[in-house]
């Protein structure tokens, strides 16, 4: 078996939304990216759509040169009553949680036994969705240290203060977050009629994420990887409309904001994070004391 990333993927789009660019420089370096969706099912009512689904997360995938594996939990408004409203999924945890979260990370690490991966790459869980927070907790339990690598969930990361909020930074301008945050696509598409009061009371209790961690790189997607990225997002034709505006503002988005790749604080960056600068122009973010990527 040759070099390989396995990517963790909460739903049947978040790597391919969130980090697309590193997906394509990896694979350029060689490396075989592996991208596991874990929650792919539904409840019988719903199985047509998510057939159609992982048809669209295959073509995506493929597009960026990466292969495709869904786990076949189900996804969190079929696994709890209390996941069926905005507050619920974005904010509640239900009593599945860590069974869920144990099921999760067991085959996570049967993966990782199988595949012996060189990093794996899980969402830091931006924007507090039920279903990223417990893939994220469940690479805590299957996932060492040394091999993790972590992801800026988008679209919600293109909000920057959720970002902040996950790195336990404050708050400079609330009253700017709230503003752009209700104005996001899929904040009005899914919040249905839930008040802003409750959508803010609701944030305030949401904890930072649970261990220490810095920026390793961030990745700049240039013209051709931009071409394959909104390619690949293209093929998500049941998800989009409720995610962006139109391809314009994707564009836009995804031109110009570079990815940010993260890692455990004291966690040295492995052979297989560094990209050659000819191929990656990745910028630098590490810590004083760590190594930063050849250039």
């Amino acid at each position: 078996m040759g070099k390989v990333a396995l990517f963790l993927s909460p739903h049947l789009d978040d790597v391919v939304l969130s980090c697309p660019a590193y997906i394509q420089r990896l694979v350029k370096e060689g490396i075989e990216v592996r991208i596991v969706t874990v929650f792919t099912e539904a409840d019988p009512g719903s199985a047509a759509l998510y057939r159609a689904r992982r048809a669209e997360d295959r073509k995506a995938v493929r597009e960026l040169g990466a292969s495709a594996t869904h786990l076949g939990f189900p996804d969190a408004p079929y696994r709890s009553p209390r996941y069926r409203d905005f507050c619920g999924i974005v904010f509640g945890r239900a009593r599945e949680y860590p069974g869920t979260r144990r099921l999760v990370a067991d085959k996570i690490g049967e993966l990782i036994a199988r595949w012996r991966p060189l990093q794996v790459v899980s969402p830091l869980a931006v924007g507090n969705h039920v279903d990223h927070r417990l893939v994220r907790d469940a690479a805590l339990l299957a996932v060492k240290p040394e091999e993790w690598l972590f992801y800026e969930d988008r679209p919600y990361a293109f909000v920057r203060e959720q970002v902040d909020h996950v790195l336990g930074r404050s708050m400079a301008r609330p009253e700017r977050f709230w503003r752009r945050y209700f104005a996001a696509t899929y904040v009005r598409n899914y919040r249905g009629t839930t008040s802003d009061r409750r959508i803010i009371k609701h944030w305030a209790a949401v904890p930072p994420f649970p261990s220490k961690i810095h920026k390793a790189f961030t990745v700049e997607t240039g013209p051709v990887e931009l071409a394959r990225t909104l390619a690949a997002l293209r093929a998500y034709g049941t998800q989009m409309p409720d995610l962006f505006t139109d391809e314009a503002e994707r564009e836009t988005l995804y031109g110009t904001v570079a990815e940010t790749i993260y890692a455990l604080v004291g966690r040295a960056i492995q052979p297989a994070d560094r990209l050659s600068s000819r191929s990656s122009r990745l910028k630098s973010g590490l810590q004083a004391g760590l190594p930063a990527p050849k250039r």
